[in-house]
């Protein structure tokens, strides 16, 4: 039985706009409000604002399932993706800041699904370059808490960039007729800004990721249960569990009991190490068995080259 069947009408509205997701997020749908929804955390309580002022408490539940809101900023470098023109169908992701003028997110955020002809068994559509969206908007968020009558309240500042997309020339994902991956190698592209963020990006390392390793992935993500697209950045952790066969790019990752957020794209993966949050991987668990990631460790070179033309290119247009 669906969720909606069991909540009351008056929660539901709400509900649909306020407990969206998670740790990034990759779904087409419609734009969610342009408007910030104020919240009180009280214990194990949430206090939220309905229309009109009237005050509902929900179970905190709901919330952790999703993760922490970044209310300190600390994974400002995870950004909001949205690929699409006009009036159509945008498909909608997270993205990781990893210079003041380029974001990477995942090839299958925007580049679109085909299907497989002539036909091939145990093949049914794949994803590569040949059919991409050109260009990307990026949103920064930032937040600046603020505490009334003993309560902190959290607010949010963010500015959009336009960009150019370019995805991985490797790119290339083979479902099956299910939509389970096949196969998948470099899912990942880079949008490169027209004019510089205001948020510090994150670090490309030498790290890499190995199994039972705690990995902290964040995001905006897309809420099955309220059917909306996230505007909160939201951070989990999750413990590595295997590299899923063919290839050791994609990792499967430890998800918490009836986690609620399922869909997540395009968000950075981190390692918290001594110096500082490492960008170990891109999160793809909208794609085929979800809870996955893929690990950028093999693709460091082509990254920090394409980061490097993205500021080049920028000094010449001075």
């Amino acid at each position: 039985m669906q969720v909606t069947r069991l909540l009351p009408g008056v929660l539901w509205p709400f509900l649909a706009v306020v407990a969206t997701a998670v740790v990034g997020g990759c779904k087409g749908c419609m734009e969610p409000p342009a408007v910030e929804e104020p919240g009180r955390q009280r214990g194990r309580e949430t206090l939220a604002v309905l229309e009109g002022g009237k005050p509902l408490l929900l179970e905190n539940r709901l919330f952790l399932l999703s993760g922490e809101i970044d209310l300190k900023n600390s994974y400002q470098s995870a950004v909001r993706v949205t690929v699409g023109d006009g009036e159509e169908s945008r498909m909608r992701c997270s993205g990781a800041a990893v210079s003041r003028r380029a974001v990477l997110t995942a090839g299958h955020c925007v580049c679109a699904r085909r299907k497989r002809e002539p036909s091939v068994p145990g093949e049914s559509a794949f994803i590569d370059t040949a059919k991409c969206s050109g260009t990307a908007t990026v949103e920064t968020v930032l937040y600046a808490p603020r505490i009334e009558d003993g309560v902190e309240l959290k607010a949010s500042r963010g500015k959009v960039h336009e960009g150019t997309v370019r995805p991985h020339p490797a790119l290339m994902i083979v479902l099956d007729e299910q939509g389970h991956v096949v196969s998948a190698r470099a899912d990942l592209a880079l949008i490169v800004l027209r004019e510089p963020m205001e948020v510090q990006p994150a670090a490309v390392t030498d790290a890499e990721v190995r199994i039972g390793d705690s990995v902290i992935i964040v995001g905006y993500g897309y809420d099955e249960i309220a059917d909306a697209f996230g505007h909160d950045r939201r951070s989990s952790v999750n413990r590595a569990l295997r590299v899923l066969a063919p290839g050791n790019e994609r990792i499967l990752v430890e998800q918490p009991g009836k986690h609620l957020y399922r869909s997540d794209s395009g968000g950075p993966c981190f390692l918290g190490k001594p110096a500082g949050l490492a960008l170990v991987g891109i999160s793809s668990r909208w794609l085929g068995e979800g809870a996955t990631f893929t690990s950028i460790y093999a693709y460091r070179g082509w990254l920090r080259e394409e980061i490097h033309r993205a500021e080049s290119e920028r000094l010449d247009e001075r």
